[in-house]
């Protein structure tokens, strides 16, 4: 028969302590970094960035998380990209963001390519057409437009062909109920990438035309 020890009174509030003094340094540090987070948002609908500042000023000294260095307004203007086959039927071409699927979760890097190639594309196109309509409507005009030549600057190009690039605005918030589109397109080209004859270098052509 085994018998069975048992441990001692002492024991056991020794280990209820020991328990309570670990829970109590977790919530500590839980309500540490909870305020560190809060401390450092900017303003918002339930305080301003003013609101506390006799303890948001230490916290920011010892512990800026500094989130406007990580994201950028909701409310800035974004790229748009969109792409026509040869049946005339347009799509969005844009491969971000990170987390779509095709992307693998933000594992594929290919993405990170085409904002680069977006703005090199949008130096080489000679102007823009402004619309500041719904971007549905405003594609749809875009394609009509005088398309620009352009060879593609990209080693890995995701633009090509018959494309049109656009700068777009959310819409308001505020909004949301009197119209029927998320995004206004601010301004607009028309542009034919070409991909099949090599990468485009505006910068080295310069230095070759100057004997540099």
């Amino acid at each position: 028969m085994v018998k069975q020890t048992r441990k001692s009174p002492l024991a056991v509030v020794q280990i209820s302590r020991t328990v309570t003094v670990i829970r109590f340094h977790v919530c500590l540090l839980f309500v540490f970094f909870a305020s560190t987070i809060l401390a450092t948002l900017p303003s918002n609908v339930l305080f301003t960035s003013t609101a506390g500042s006799t303890v948001r000023m230490p916290i920011n000294i010892i512990a800026n998380q500094s989130f406007g260095y990580f994201t950028k307004p909701p409310q800035s203007d974004q790229i748009g990209l969109y792409v026509r086959d040869g049946d005339g039927r347009i799509s969005d071409a844009m491969i971000t963001p990170q987390s779509k699927y095709q992307n693998f979760l933000g594992v594929s890097r290919r993405q990170r390519t085409q904002g680069p190639e977006y703005a090199m594309i949008a130096r080489l196109v000679g102007s823009w057409t402004d619309c500041n309509r719904g971007a549905e409507s405003c594609v749809e005009d875009g394609f009509r437009l005088s398309a620009f030549e352009i060879k593609t600057p990209s080693p890995i190009p995701t633009i090509c062909g018959d494309a049109l690039i656009t700068s777009e605005t959310p819409t308001k918030w505020a909004y949301r109920d009197l119209v029927d589109y998320q995004y206004v397109v601010v301004a607009m080209a028309h542009v034919k990438v070409d991909c099949d004859s090599g990468v485009f270098a505006p910068d080295i052509q310069t230095r070759a035309d100057g004997g540099e």
